[in-house]
């Protein structure tokens, strides 16, 4: 899954050396799209097939249409699994969150953060991640406040883990 944490996270909790996302917003589709994703990958380191893959792409797939509507978001939601790994590949942290469709999340924490940067909350300048920006604990109220939360626990694992990880 594309994002910014995995590169930031390990600034904050220093044990950390790989976090791994994964995004089940396409259901029973979800296998097929990794197999899909890890195929294109590869695909792609062959000499000029990045320019047929953006000619195919040019020709047959429109632009934006603005994402699905309200009643097409309201029939989804999402499951993300995040796993993290200290140096030696050890699992460190298992965490499942849900909530609302990724459409409609990610709208929320986009005036969620802007809102907070107008209001001086931002715990630092220059390019941040999240956690970075605002605070484990101010994001995860974030983003429970947008729509997605950690299953079963309302982020009370995230802060423990961090709270237990040692720094170094």
């Amino acid at each position: 899954m594309g994002s910014s944490e995995h590169f930031t996270l390990p600034r904050a909790a220093p044990r950390l050396r790989e976090v791994n996302a994964y995004l089940g917003w396409f259901g029973p589709a979800s296998r097929a799209m990794q197999v899909m994703s890890a195929g294109t990958s590869v695909a792609m380191k062959v000499p000029g097939v990045d320019k047929l893959w953006s000619t195919v792409g040019e020709r047959f797939v429109q632009g934006s249409t603005g994402g699905p509507d309200e009643q097409a978001r309201s029939k989804s939601g999402s499951h993300i699994v995040a796993v993290a790994y200290d140096a030696a590949g050890r699992t460190l942290s298992e965490v499942h969150v849900t909530g609302i469709d990724g459409y409609t999340f990610t709208g929320r924490m986009l005036a969620w953060g802007a809102d907070r940067a107008a209001a001086g909350a931002l715990k630092g300048t220059g390019a941040l991640g999240p956690v970075d920006a605002f605070g484990l604990e101010e994001l995860i109220a974030g983003c429970a406040e947008a729509g997605i939360s950690e299953q079963g626990a309302g982020g009370a694992a995230l802060s423990a883990d961090r709270a237990a990880a040692p720094a170094g």
